[in-house]
């Protein structure tokens, strides 16, 4: 970044000369893998920046050949350029095709498996393998003591359960009513007729002081004034969780339980979705960045420079991505500030080459 930095200095003050174009290309792309080995050599378990480090050799040749391509290449050098473009391209093109194996992965575990020491990420995989992590939406309902012995409520529970269950990622969607109607089974003889929640308040309070049991307190305390609905999932995708909570939502909207406070949906899960939304809005910010930033170049390098500037700063994103696809890696909060970076760093080498190649039109006008 130092050395573009300083290409991009002296492009703009016109100094061709000093520092032209194929040098810039150069002391990048050095300067970003030497950058990136140090990374590499510190930290091997992280695969994203091996994605990085192909990277570091393919963004500055590739904004050069780009620029070539906008604004000409003088008849004397067409025939070394039309190789180096092709090459270039197939490469680009190439890794670019990684990006539909990339996936979006959120949860905690799959951070350490992705980015801690081997020996640390085996004993994860193992633990995750014989003991998954916990993936679940909890929901409390708070009210008066004993308000959990009402039929009505009960129901609501019974009913929002229900319409959690219809959703594919749901592994299991259980609340007290699913306690109460098993007890009011196992009373009535076992008969698989009478699993339901039973219509008698007094007979529900009856069961729940009989049958509490430390298995009740994930359920209910022990007043009968707080109660909670668990939805466990059965995926740690962002997308099944921010859809499995949207469901929640509606469900409780739909259902509210009467005279009780319903608290927003928490628990593990959450954590996929809050993580979603804050990738969700770093690429929105990253858009929008590039967008203002090439409007910004257009006084300074024209229309054609500053689209020339965009498509190399999309061009390297996708071989990054496509990179990191190829190597295993994931799309999460590590390796999307990552990319937003190579967007960046694209961005800056296309706008460096437009302007070096804008000087050397000018230039030869000049002599003409």
């Amino acid at each position: 970044l130092a050395a573009a930095g300083a290409a991009a200095i002296a492009g703009v003050l016109g100094l061709r000369r000093l520092w032209p174009a194929r040098m810039v290309a150069a002391s990048a792309s050095v300067t970003a893998l030497a950058l990136v080995v140090a990374v590499v050599l510190a930290m091997p378990a992280l695969q994203a920046y091996l994605a990085a480090l192909a990277l570091g050799v393919l963004v500055a040749p590739c904004a050069v050949t780009c620029a070539r391509a906008a604004f000409g290449v003088p008849d004397a050098e067409r025939g070394r350029w039309r190789w180096s473009s092709h090459v270039i391209a197939l490469v680009v093109a190439g890794a670019a095709l990684g990006v539909a194996r990339l996936d979006v992965r959120l949860d905690i575990a799959g951070y350490g498996l992705r980015y801690l020491p081997s020996p640390a990420r085996d004993d994860l995989a193992a633990m995750a393998r014989y003991l998954p992590p916990p993936q679940s939406f909890a929901i409390r309902v708070r009210g008066e003591p004993g308000f959990v012995t009402r039929p009505d409520v009960l129901g609501a529970f019974a009913r929002i359960t229900a319409a959690a269950r219809e959703d594919p990622a749901v592994r299991a969607a259980s609340s007290l009513a699913d306690l109460v109607a098993r007890v009011h089974r196992v009373f009535n003889d076992d008969r698989p007729e009478l699993e339901r929640v039973p219509d008698d308040r007094a007979l529900i309070g009856r069961y729940l002081a009989l049958a509490y049991s430390p298995g009740f307190r994930r359920f209910v305390d022990r007043p009968l004034a707080t109660a909670a609905i668990w939805v466990d999932l059965d995926s740690t995708a962002p997308s099944d969780a921010l859809r499995v909570h949207r469901l929640l939502t509606d469900a409780l909207a739909a259902h509210p339980v009467p005279q009780a406070t319903v608290d927003p949906p928490a628990g593990d899960a959450m954590a996929l979705v809050r993580s979603m939304r804050a990738v969700v809005a770093l690429a929105r910010a990253g858009v929008g960045v590039l967008a203002l930033s090439a409007i910004g170049l257009v006084p300074l390098l024209g229309a054609i420079g500053a689209a020339h500037a965009l498509a190399v700063a999309a061009l390297s994103t996708a071989a990054a991505a496509g990179c990191l696809g190829w190597v295993g890696g994931a799309l999460d909060l590590v390796t999307v500030p990552g990319l937003l970076a190579v967007a960046v760093a694209g961005l800056l080498g296309g706008a460096v080459t437009a302007a070096g190649r804008r000087a050397e039109i000018g230039a030869g006008r000049k002599a003409v």
